[in-house]
């Protein structure tokens, strides 16, 4: 019973945290340049920000992708978990020294909300959903080799 109940709440989370991804690789695809700005805003260099705020929509996009349909669903949780847990510290450490920036998470969909303490508790819910859903994944595998 523990097991289904398990497997229950992994597949929830694992659904949950791809289609926030998706809302968020879909919000910061349609318009690339806030991306840059806001990734620019965590006080990286322009020629760091603007490859990076290329190419995260597009992993997340990869990550809700493969979350939604199961595919690699270990190495897509243990990535997704990576980098939520980047994204934590990115804002800890901006909001530590007080500045107010876009948060950016969902691009034009959040273009007008700064990074607060909510965001990373957010983050940090996010991951410990990931990590749910790896444990359930690992205990499954475990499981059915036990059969053989």
């Amino acid at each position: 019973m523990l097991v289904f109940v398990l497997q229950f709440l992994a597949t929830a989370a694992r659904q949950i945290v791809a289609l926030l991804f998706l809302f968020a690789s879909v919000g910061k695809l349609s318009k690339p340049s806030i991306v840059r700005r806001s990734v620019e805003a965590y006080g990286l260099p322009r020629f760091v920000a603007n490859p990076l705020g290329f190419i995260l929509p597009w992993v997340e996009l990869v990550l809700a992708t493969s979350l939604l349909t199961g595919f690699f669903a270990t190495y897509t949780v243990m990535i997704a978990v990576t980098l939520l847990l980047v994204f934590v510290i990115a804002q800890t450490v901006v909001l530590s020294r007080g500045y107010a920036i876009p948060c950016g998470c969902f691009g034009v969909l959040s273009a007008q909300k700064n990074a607060d303490w909510t965001n990373v508790t957010t983050n940090l819910l996010l991951s410990a959903a990931c990590i749910v859903v790896l444990i359930a994944h690992l205990m499954s595998q475990s499981m059915q080799l036990s059969l053989y």
